[in-house]
């Protein structure tokens, strides 16, 4: 049995970081580390990982962000497997275990399952909308599914050491989109990928500090999109595949968006060489004012004929009997729906 490494980088939830580290130490995949990265954290975080004692492996940085705890715990990380778990997130007891065995059977390099958006209060669990990714992608698929309204969380994935090896550090100049950065490096590095449904990922959707968050952050959320793209755009143009053409489309159009909202900072996107180098084919302002709403409407459309906003590509659905089985086998006593 390999060892798989799990990296849980935290900041400020030492009110739930012991729930999440819990969770992987419960893992029916018994040959496992757990490395917790406190980045800087200001409250009661390792106090609260000293009662783990030497059950796990806890590291501290000054506050720079999730992808250089990331990148912390992968220099000392010992497995052949990596699991990036968030410090508010948990998953079902079985998720180690079923994506070795689907990652070992198909020969690939990373693997994933479904995950959900929930609400946690004490022993009550609140699905918040639909499950997601129910069913799989192909790799090919991702690699432009994530222009069109689709996005992964890491913690769903597990990974091959060996191909993120290959791709290199996350990148620590972005606290936003880093993760997703990350995932578009490894795809357009060859990996490929498996899915199981027989695990699932609870993405806790009711914790503070969420580094996702957009609110009151909107120029510094625009900045980071425009370094992700213009990263996108420079891989594409270095290993250019059959879907690359449609991809550069759809990221003149994104593009463009992030050029008319950051239209003061002119002198900042000129040094993002490869977006900067698109902003003579951007279509016009109001061409993206009619495509926004278009889409707004798309979505709407979604959630009046589906009950729900999500993209397709993840394939949303139902909670199943399978999946309630392995919440309650987390220690939770009802499940609700919003």
């Amino acid at each position: 049995m390999d060892l798989i490494s799990i990296i849980i980088p935290n900041y400020n939830r030492g009110d739930i970081v012991a729930e999440t580290v819990q969770n992987m130490l419960d893992q029916d995949y018994s040959n496992k580390e757990v490395i917790v990265v406190d980045d800087g954290s200001t409250d009661n975080s390792i106090e609260v990982l000293k009662v783990f004692g030497n059950q796990i492996t806890v590291l501290r940085q000054k506050n720079q962000g999730p992808g250089a705890a990331r990148n912390l715990g992968l220099s000392v990380a010992n497995g052949k497997y990596i699991q990036f778990m968030d410090s508010d997130d948990i998953a079902s007891k079985n998720k180690l275990s079923c994506q070795v065995s689907i990652l070992e059977k198909e020969k690939s390099d990373g693997a994933y399952s479904p995950w959900g958006k929930f609400e946690i209060r004490g022993k009550e669990i609140t699905l918040d909308g639909p499950i997601l990714q129910s069913d799989k992608l192909t790799t090919a698929q991702m690699k432009t599914a994530l222009l069109n309204g689709w996005s992964i969380v890491l913690q769903m994935f597990l990974f091959k050491r060996s191909v993120l090896d290959r791709v290199g550090p996350l990148r620590t100049d972005i606290n936003y989109l880093e993760d997703i950065d990350y995932f578009i490096r490894i795809l357009m590095h060859g990996a490929s990928f498996s899915f199981t449904d027989e695990a699932l990922t609870i993405y806790r959707n009711n914790s503070e500090n969420k580094l996702s968050n957009e609110e009151g952050r909107f120029e510094e959320v625009r900045i980071a999109q425009a370094k992700y793209f213009d990263r996108y755009i420079g891989l594409l143009k270095e290993r250019p595949t059959k879907h690359s053409r449609y991809a550069l489309r759809r990221l003149r159009h994104l593009c463009a968006k992030i050029y008319y909202d950051l239209d003061e900072r002119e002198d900042l996107l000129r040094s993002y060489t490869h977006f900067w180098a698109l902003r003579e084919t951007f279509p016009s302002r109001s061409s993206i004012y009619v495509s926004e709403k278009v889409t707004q409407w798309r979505s709407g459309y979604r959630l009046r004929v589906r009950g729900a906003r999500d993209s397709h590509l993840f394939f949303p659905s139902q909670l199943t009997k399978q999946q309630e089985a392995l919440i309650f086998d987390l220690g939770f006593n009802t499940i609700h729906s919003k």
